[in-house]
């Protein structure tokens, strides 16, 4: 038949349509079977349904096959089916109970990210000694309780995951914190450092208005620093066994060695050092001249680790007993004794070779003994600051309540007996200098109100 127009039509009941129509309905049933399946099948489930089918670990029971019980499809290989045990990444922290849950923190226990925990470095095993022997001195040029971020510098002290979200049982304290006022010490790393916000409360409490940025300050003009002695140091980045000392620096102006001067930071500043760093009793008297050490020794420091050593370029001493220094500010100098510390920093050198020690960090517990001896040495316009001071109370308040640690095990029932402490440091090659006998306090407090005779639970 011929239209209109000369074109040849197909009769509607040709056995031609029927054919074609019959095609079509079968492509639109499988099309819309398809459309089905996709609902509970991706694009690759469906391209390669026989193969999962045969893929281990699958149950193909269920719409699209699944992975069975337990276990986890996590590289997408047909061939090894669902390859992973969900026991398995209980504790990796790339994969945390699942293929793709990284935790941040780098710590995951049970399937779950945890808190990370900030301590410092341990030997690596198989360390050669070496034949150098160096004998390195650096001065603290600038220090901070408060990293860039905002967060405070330090150590897990206690190794609990107090104050941070986190999978592990709760914090099992392993004192009660604060006496009891539920002090907040922790970052999400598990760092103790319950000082850093204490310090610029007490330092103006004592007479020092301007706080841990005017120490800071105070350093680098050389009013006081902290001098790092490191020796039997082999140079590399890897050394078993170095010797390291800490030893209290007075004003740099007050050394023979630099009459009226400031520390010019290029490695060649002499420090005097005070007597009460060192073992055994100082003559009296002034130094008399350069590098008189009032006879005794530079190589008898009452606080050094002779075990500490170097690993990756990263100096670690510890002192599981005492380690004292002394932060001057403008109006005094107080003492701070730590237990349980430690000390790191990364060891490197200049083109011209002088050493110096970056990022450091020092921490250890105040016991609070040792916050009421400081107490007790404070003078303010001259005068002892005593129990019945009208600033007292709140000082005191203010200190028993950020104790957060103990200088022992203790337990879940133990006071706490210590503050967490810690600042971060800057080091600068120097040399040691004289010996500087610190000048008398004057008359303490009368014994009942004086504060070196006081506790937490007075």
């Amino acid at each position: 038949m011929l239209s209109s127009a000369g074109r040849f039509l197909m009769p509607r009941h040709s056995i031609i349509w029927r054919i074609i129509w019959r095609i079509w309905r079968v492509i639109i049933w499988r099309v819309a079977v398809l459309a089905g399946a996709a609902l509970s099948l991706t694009c690759g489930q469906l391209l390669h349904l026989p193969e999962r089918e045969a893929a281990p670990n699958y149950d193909c029971s269920v719409p699209g096959c699944a992975c069975v019980a337990g276990f986890a499809d996590c590289d997408g290989d047909l061939a090894n089916g669902c390859e992973v045990k969900l026991a398995a990444l209980a504790n990796d922290p790339l994969h945390c109970g699942g293929c793709d849950n990284a935790c941040a923190s780098g710590v995951c226990l049970g399937g779950q990210c945890g808190c990370a925990s900030k301590s410092w470095p341990m030997a690596a095993p198989g360390m050669a000694d070496g034949a150098a022997k160096l004998d390195l001195v650096f001065a603290l040029r600038s220090l901070t309780m408060i990293d860039p971020g905002g967060k405070p510098v330090g150590f897990d002290l206690d190794e609990q995951c107090t104050g941070c979200a986190c999978p592990q049982a709760p914090s099992k304290d392993v004192c009660i914190q604060g006496r009891g006022k539920n002090i907040d010490d922790k970052t999400a790393d598990g760092i103790d450092n319950a000082a850093a916000g204490v310090m610029p409360l007490a330092l103006a409490a004592t007479g020092d208005q301007g706080g841990i940025d005017a120490l800071s300050s105070d350093a680098g003009k050389g009013e006081w620093s902290l001098l790092v002695r490191v020796r039997d140091y082999n140079g590399e980045p890897n050394d078993p066994e170095v010797r390291v000392a800490v030893y209290a620096a007075r004003a740099f102006s007050g050394d023979p060695c630099n009459p009226g001067g400031a520390p010019q930071w290029k490695g060649d500043d002499r420090w005097p050092v005070r007597s009460d760093s060192l073992k055994g009793t100082p003559t009296a008297g002034a130094p008399k001249s350069c590098g008189d050490s009032l006879g005794q020794s530079f190589d008898a420091p009452r606080f050094e680790d002779a075990h500490a050593f170097v690993s990756g370029g990263v100096l670690t001493a510890t002192w599981p007993d005492e380690v004292a220094f002394y932060l001057a500010g403008s109006s005094q100098a107080l003492r701070i004794e730590l237990h349980q510390a430690a000390v790191t920093a990364t060891l490197d050198h200049d083109a011209t070779g002088h050493w110096h020690l970056g990022g450091g960090v020092v921490g250890g517990g105040w016991p609070e003994r040792a916050v009421f001896r400081s107490l007790g040495a404070v003078r303010i316009g001259g005068k002892p600051l005593c129990t019945d001071d009208a600033a007292y109370p709140a000082l005191k308040d203010l200190l028993c309540g950020s104790e957060d640690v103990r200088t022992d095990k203790g337990g879940p029932t133990s006071l706490c007996d210590a503050i967490s402490f810690a600042f971060s440091f800057e080091g600068k090659a120097a040399r040691l200098g004289s010996v500087v006998v610190p000048e008398a306090l004057g008359p303490p407090c009368p014994a009942p109100i004086d504060p070196s005779n006081d506790s937490c639970t007075n």
